[in-house]
């Protein structure tokens, strides 16, 4: 019987363990998914560098080399996205129209809601990148004229 008891201790210490472990990665993993979308752009390619230099295992001038020629990719396509950024609005722009004609009274609150946190978190980030559980988020409205 005492072994029995044992075995149960031993197990239900295990599985305690096993819970606060699960916990604890799940809410390390979260917070980290939330840093990183909550910076924008620059903070996922951070991100990205970081992790792609430890697992390459990157000696102290290999690192700062490594970040700066990632400075370099980044500067380079946020190029790229401003000089496409007039044909990406005019063509989401064209869109929204046709949206909101699909949408129900109901879902068209929703929507408007959805463009107003786009049009903060474009404020704030100055990238168009969809803040974060926003992944479709539809672009603002154009400008009255």
């Amino acid at each position: 019987m005492n072994r029995l008891r044992l075995a149960f201790w031993v197990l239900g210490i295990f599985a305690i363990g096993a819970f606060i472990g699960g916990v604890t990665t799940y809410e390390y993993q979260r917070r980290t998914i939330n840093l990183i979308m909550e910076g924008g752009p620059k903070a996922f390619g951070k991100f990205i560098g970081r992790k792609m230099a430890e697992e390459l295992k990157l000696d102290t001038s290999q690192r700062l080399a490594f970040e700066a020629i990632m400075a370099e990719v980044h500067e380079g396509i946020r190029a790229i996205r401003q000089e496409a950024r007039p044909q990406i609005e005019e063509i989401l722009n064209q869109a929204r129209p046709k949206i909101l004609a699909l949408l129900r009274p109901d879902q068209r609150e929703i929507f408007e809601k959805m463009e107003a946190r786009h049009r903060e978190f474009r404020k704030t980030h100055g990238e168009h990148e969809p803040p974060p559980g926003d992944a479709g988020t539809p672009p603002p409205p154009p400008p009255e004229k």
